[in-house]
């Protein structure tokens, strides 16, 4: 199959003649990309750093964050304002994946083999960029900024948002698949050129297709239509693409998750599946641990709109989480500031106030946190600390103390597991522009240093901005740079205006910031809970959010998504062993030698043809 290669020093690929017909206000930029080793982000200054694929202006960017190996979309809106939106998971190097982003009417999509993995909610996207289509770069009008290392594959650009469905089918079942829908490249092929800088070649390992070094006038058939193009316009296949070397998700066969095995060796199966029936590396990894039980960790949206309109849906709120906690698995509830819509309400702090008070008398630890709307000026809240200062928290068991003459900046301290042993997590919460505060970020960092094996979360209302979402506030910077050195400081929750998601890795580690705000949705005066539930044996933290008003979950993918997390102190899985050449459909077995008895183990295995895997779900056992 053909592909574009481009060397990331100085290859790409511009149209030579811009078509007002690649402006576009709804569109789907899709292609199959395997990424290299090397590569220039497009911007080296600030987040994101990504590595351009395609790009025209300012009215849509597909590329990949290098900072976080993420995809990443971004445009300028109607308003001048830059709108852009990360991927869920982590991309590796030298494997194929099929990424797509979507624009309709409302919302900016993105896509990774055919999975929707984030959406933005936003205004559109302005085309007055008079710029040309490029691939590889992001072309500023006179130079390239950025270049991309790596092989791209069946570039297409719609004037259209193709569905789920539909990228699912040209991700990974079929290429030749039906769509009543207009592609714009294949309408403009007889017209489109590209004109190509370095040395990008064309590999084609299949007889059929375009081969040689660019440019070159070739023809080819994409589904069906004829086209002429000098360098690349479209690179096709006929045959199902990549995903075609992809194995199958691993089904663990034994021992049972949980089991009690005797002996110093234990077997390990399992078994695999490949949809084009090829056999498969199955590679066998452990470690010697027990991880802890699964715990989940409450946060607060802005509860402005609803305290403001009054009793009902904040009491219901506060009463579900009652009535749900222990069931749940809900070790404590923090807000995340915007308790009330005016500081200087009585009859809004008094409502809010009676809302804890459920979940007080239920034994729910909790944490305030202060936002804009709590607080008179700077430092001050006056009322907010009538209701939630000092006197209220001093004396419970999980309580850690305040800095300076108010509970703005406040923190506890929580059992959130037992077994295997105990694990404590450290809510720090941070007031609103915290770093104006002399101190305040230095307090923060002498409680996170007190307690080097606790899970640390910080909550602070404002951490990534709402005009440009994604992007660290500059509060966030400091504390990424203030706790850089601490690696079990891992989570950070904001609200202030909607819901996105960032991950900075500092140090090794990643550290995840997760903001949610609905006051700005539909439903907007309804009680919202966000759930943070983590199981540290996946290695997962799923966000989930309740609407407590409508007793329904939230099921649009900016509310429910889960993330790759490790808690801090759990050793990396290692590699034990591998069974090469195992056919489609049969079992694969190691043993495992050299075990204690009475010790905790936990492994997975990976299905693996050459650089494309899939693992399994995890499991555990401890020898008898």
């Amino acid at each position: 199959m053909s592909s574009l290669s481009l060397d990331g020093v100085g290859d790409y690929a511009l149209e030579a003649i811009p078509n007002v017909k690649f402006r576009l206000t709804t569109f789907t930029i899709e292609c199959w990309i395997r990424i290299g080793e090397s590569g220039k982000p497009s911007n080296t200054t600030d987040s994101p750093q990504p590595y351009p694929i395609v790009v025209r202006g300012t009215n849509y960017y597909l590329g990949v964050d290098s900072l976080t190996m993420r995809a990443f979309a971004r445009y300028t809106d109607t308003g001048a304002v830059t709108r852009q939106i990360y991927g869920v998971r982590t991309l590796d190097r030298g494997v194929w994946y099929h990424l797509a982003v979507t624009r309709d009417a409302t919302a900016l999509r993105v896509y990774v083999n055919g999975e929707l993995e984030s959406i933005l909610w936003c205004p559109a996207p302005s085309v007055a960029s008079t710029l040309p289509v490029a691939i590889g770069t992001n072309w500023n009008g006179t130079s390239p900024a950025g270049f991309f290392q790596g092989e791209i594959r069946n570039l297409r650009i719609w004037d259209t948002a193709l569905l789920g469905g539909q990228l699912r089918a040209r991700a990974g079942t079929s290429a030749s698949m039906s769509i009543v829908s207009s592609c714009v490249d294949e309408l403009l092929l007889n017209a489109v050129k590209f004109t190509t800088v370095g040395t990008p070649t064309i590999d084609a390992s299949v007889p059929g297709f375009i081969a040689g070094t660019l440019p070159v006038e070739a023809h080819a058939t994409s589904d069906g239509l004829s086209f002429t193009h000098t360098g690349i316009a479209t690179i096709e296949s006929t045959d199902p693409p990549f995903l075609a070397d992809e194995p199958g998700t691993p089904s663990l066969v034994s021992p049972a998750d949980m089991a009690t095995p005797a002996g110093s060796t234990v077997a390990l199966q399992a078994t695999v599946t490949d949809r084009d029936g090829n056999a498969n590396t199955i590679e066998f990894w452990g470690r010697n641990w027990r991880s802890h039980t699964a715990f989940s960790l409450a946060m607060l949206p802005d509860t402005q709109v609803p305290v403001k309109d009054g009793d009902l849906y904040v009491l219901d709120g506060f009463q579900w989480l009652a009535d749900n906690y222990a069931a749940l698995g809900i070790k404590l509830c923090a807000s995340q500031g915007d308790c009330v819509d005016n500081p200087l309400s009585v009859s809004e702090w008094d409502r809010y106030s009676r809302g804890v008070d459920i979940i007080d008398l239920a034994g729910l630890p909790n944490i305030w946190c202060v936002g804009n709307h709590d607080r008179e000026t700077l430092g001050t809240a006056v009322l907010g600390n009538t209701y939630f200062g000092i006197a209220r928290y001093t004396g419970r068991p999980y309580y850690l103390g305040y800095f300076g003459s108010n509970n703005n900046n406040n923190a506890i301290r929580v059992q959130v597991a037992s077994t295997p042993t105990t694990l404590y997590t450290t809510v720090i919460s941070l007031e609103y522009d915290a770093l104006l505060i002399p101190g305040a970020l230095a307090w923060a960092r002498s409680i996170a240093q007190s307690y080097p094996n606790d899970l640390i979360v910080v909550v602070s209302h404002y951490l990534i901005t709402t005009l440009q979402p994604g992007f660290r506030t500059p509060l966030l910077d400091a504390l990424l740079s203030l706790f850089s050195d601490l690696p079990n400081v891992r989570l950070y929750g904001c609200g202030h205006m909607t819901q996105s998601y960032r991950v900075d890795v500092v140090n090794t580690v990643p550290r995840h910031t997760i903001m949610s705000d609905y006051q700005f949705s539909s439903g907007s005066n309804r009680f919202y809970v966000r759930l943070w539930d983590i199981d540290p044996r996946a290695g997962t933290l799923r966000n989930r959010t309740r609407d407590c008003s409508n007793d329904i979950w939230r099921v649009e993918p900016e509310s429910e998504f889960t993330l790759p997390f490790e808690l801090p102190g759990y050793p990396a899985f290692a590699k034990i062993g591998e069974v090469p050449g195992v056919a489609a459909g049969m079992t694969a077995s190691f043993n495992w030698s050299g075990l204690t008895s009475g010790l905790h183990y936990e492994w997975f295995t990976r299905a693996r043809n050459g650089n494309v895997y899939r693992d399994s779900a995890r499991r555990g056992f401890t020898v008898a």
